[in-house]
């Protein structure tokens, strides 16, 4: 086989993999992808949260599309705008937008006189995270959320976008 015919053939296999996101992206799908990816954290944290499943569902709705709304669709249109729009960028990004509340309702719960015990272990102590608290609270609680964001993201993505394969 001529060298020069395979580099020329992998440079023509790289400039189709390297279409832009704009071409990438499926514009009748994103409604369906940013719904359904929105839709999977909010549904593992109701399927974890057993007996209030309910309240997890609703309030994971009315949150989790409000985020989706207000955040995740203009940053996704800008990336795509801007044709940067990758896999490796949405599925972070969502895992983020997902454990976002928890730790903003984690900060906003520091501070008063307050105490929490948790298996034997002291995770607040008059108002401020022990070591063990910060540990639960901070990066515990938001690495879960963070999967189950980053699992809507790769929703998101293949609905949108859809495995691109190569024969």
């Amino acid at each position: 086989m001529n060298p020069l015919h395979s580099a020329r053939r992998l440079r023509t296999t790289d400039e189709d993999s390297a279409s832009t996101a704009r071409d990438r992206v499926n514009q009748r799908h994103l409604i369906p992808a940013f719904l359904l990816g929105a839709l999977v954290p909010v549904v593992l944290n109701a399927v974890a949260m057993g007996p209030f499943w309910m309240i997890a569902l609703l309030v994971g709705a009315c949150v989790g599309g409000l985020m989706t709304l207000l955040i995740a669709v203009p940053v996704v249109l800008l990336l795509r705008a801007r044709n940067a729009l990758t896999i490796w960028l949405a599925v972070p990004f969502a895992g983020l937008l997902a454990a976002l509340p928890d730790v903003m309702i984690s900060l906003s719960a520091l501070g008063g006189n307050l105490s929490l015990y948790a298996h034997g272990h002291q995770l607040i102590e008059h108002g401020w995270p022990t070591s063990a608290g910060f540990v639960h609270f901070f990066v515990l609680r938001p690495a879960v959320y963070w999967v189950a964001g980053a699992l809507g993201g790769l929703t998101f993505w293949i609905i949108a976008v859809g495995p691109r394969l190569k024969a």
